[in-house]
């Protein structure tokens, strides 16, 4: 883009572009006096003026324009008002064209919505069934609590059941033993590198069959932790506890928690949470190992609200 600019050759284009391995932009003159492969174009640098600050410039910016598979945005007829669109290529769909950080500042809210193919199966299933035997099965109506389906699950043969099928999953249901819906997002979000990596599926089980009593890092934290046996589970239990820690309200323990994301930023969340729970008479409370967890991302697990999500679609009707 920047050689097109200033006019240059196409076939130095070619050449120039060749030359460099796949860098970031904004190393481009780094790279001229680093690498030996352009050592020839490092002495030509001078011949092409602005070229590569205007090639720095450039690292980061979109390439293009894409949308998100699976983003959507809820607003009503107004969005158009509030945020630029764009149709997009074949459907024609109105896409905006902020990101995902512009339009969480526009207080929009966002969704993403997964397409998964066991719902696909499930419908071929229903088709099947009404084709054979002339009843038509609602889903919908299915009772969430089917003692049943429940006693089927915690057998551990869960072949072709979506998200635990796979041979650690049908491990973990029948170590679990789920029993209500509740249990189910607490064993896939359980199911995770983070989780697995810092021992909380252990303390989890044990605690949850009455084989270990229930630990909490301090009596006022029995409130978030009380329903997942006193291990942190859920991204609401963090922001829930850094809110009692700090006494910070919860809008801005969520921001601590988004904050926790970024490398840069983890040492100084870290001291202002130690110094600020330490103000509030949690300093002992701050070597637990929950809320070591608390403070570190890759213990992490889902929201709750990924598998509550029904809850929210019914608020929005």
């Amino acid at each position: 883009m920047c050689i097109s600019a200033l006019s240059l050759d196409p076939a130095e284009i070619d050449r120039i572009a060749k030359s460099f391995p796949h860098i970031r932009a904004r190393d481009a003159r780094a790279a001229l006096q680093e690498l030996p492969e352009l050592k020839e174009l490092a002495g030509e640098q001078e011949r092409y003026g602005r070229l590569w600050e205007l090639v720095e410039a450039l690292d980061a910016l979109p390439r293009g324009v894409a949308m998100h598979p699976c983003g959507v945005l809820l607003s009503d007829a107004s969005l158009p008002a509030r945020t630029p669109v764009v149709p997009t290529s074949g459907e024609g769909f109105p896409m905006s064209q902020f990101d995902k950080d512009d339009v969480e500042d526009l207080g929009l809210l966002k969704l993403d919505v997964l397409g998964v193919r066991m719902q696909s199966a499930m419908a071929h299933a229903v088709a099947e069934v009404e084709r054979a035997t002339g009843e038509r099965i609602d889903l919908d109506a299915l009772p969430d609590d089917d003692p049943a389906t429940y006693r089927l699950i915690r057998s551990a043969e869960t072949l072709g059941c979506f998200q635990i099928e796979s041979p650690g999953q049908r491990d973990l249901v029948g170590r679990l033993q789920p029993a209500t819906f509740h249990d189910l997002a607490v064993d896939i979000s359980l199911f995770r590198p983070g989780p697995v990596a810092a021992d909380m599926v252990r303390p989890f089980i044990e605690a949850r069959h009455g084989r270990a009593p229930v630990r909490y890092p301090h009596p006022d934290l029995r409130g978030p932790l009380e329903e997942t046996y006193g291990v942190v589970v859920f991204h609401e239990q963090i922001i829930h506890i850094v809110d009692i820690m700090t006494g910070c309200g919860r809008d801005e323990a969520d921001r601590v928690r988004r904050g926790l994301s970024d490398p840069e930023s983890q040492g100084r969340i870290k001291v202002w949470f130690a110094q600020s729970a330490a103000a509030r008479g949690y300093d002992a409370v701050n070597n637990c190992v929950n809320i070591k967890n608390c403070m570190n991302k890759q213990s992490w697990s889902f929201e709750r609200c990924i598998y509550m999500s029904s809850e929210i679609l019914i608020a929005i009707r």
